[in-house]
Order: structure tokens, then C-alpha cells, then sequence
């Protein structure tokens, strides 16, 4: 598609079942911050290390002050079992929405919807 002119070399697409479609990363620019291997606070007494996650841009930056569970649209922790487990629509008692998914299920991203 480079060589007739369709894109250019510096377009961040990426192809996905036939639809070229623009990066992540690219489409979350200016309005969603992704972290690798930073802490979250949940609560007082716990504050996991997430493998991956997605957080909303705010003020103040995170650099003054670390993220905290409504900062997130997206948490992502790796395992090593076949089985993924989806936490959705968080509230003070944990999550509303939980459910397993194992083998080669798809699961939608949501949070990303509005920002998409």
C-alpha cells in the first residue's frame, strides 16, 4: 500500500482482519497515559504492580502523585494460566462485572469506546 501511495511510511496502521486501522497508542495520544510495571493504589493496604495499564489523563500529573483505581480504563496483570479473568465496572465494594474467559475467546475494551 506504501508503493501506490495508499500510506505513508510514517503512518502508525496496523491490519487487523482486513481493516487497517490506526495504533493504540496513536489513537490514546493526548488523552490516555499507558504505564508498564508502575504501582497502583487500590486502597491503604494495597498497592499491586501491574504488568500493563491505561490511565485517563488528569491534573495533578502522575509524577506528583501515583495513580489511584479511578485514574484506570485499563489494568492488565500476566499470568501464566490459560485462563483470563475480566473485572469490569469497579465500585467501593470491588467489581460489579466479573467473569472468566479461557482458550481463544475475545474480549472487548470498553473503557476505550469514548476514546476511540
Amino acid at each position: 500500500m506504501g508503493e501506490v501511495g495508499i500510506l505513508k511510511r510514517s503512518d502508525r496502521v496496523e491490519l487487523i482482519r482486513g481493516e487497517i486501522v490506526k495504533l493504540l497508542v496513536v489513537r490514546l495520544a493526548g488523552r490516555a497515559i499507558v504505564s508498564v510495571q508502575m504501582p497502583i493504589v487500590l486502597a491503604d493496604d494495597t498497592e499491586p504492580e501491574l504488568d500493563l495499564a491505561v490511565y485517563r489523563r488528569r491534573t495533578p500529573p502522575y509524577k506528583e502523585r501515583e495513580a489511584h483505581a479511578d485514574d484506570a480504563l485499563l489494568l492488565i496483570e500476566v499470568a501464566e494460566a490459560g485462563i483470563l479473568e475480566v473485572h469490569r465496572t469497579p465500585d467501593a465494594e470491588g467489581y460489579r462485572d466479573a467473569s472468566r474467559v479461557a482458550g481463544a475467546a475475545t474480549v472487548a475494551l470498553q473503557a476505550f469506546l469514548t476514546l476511540l
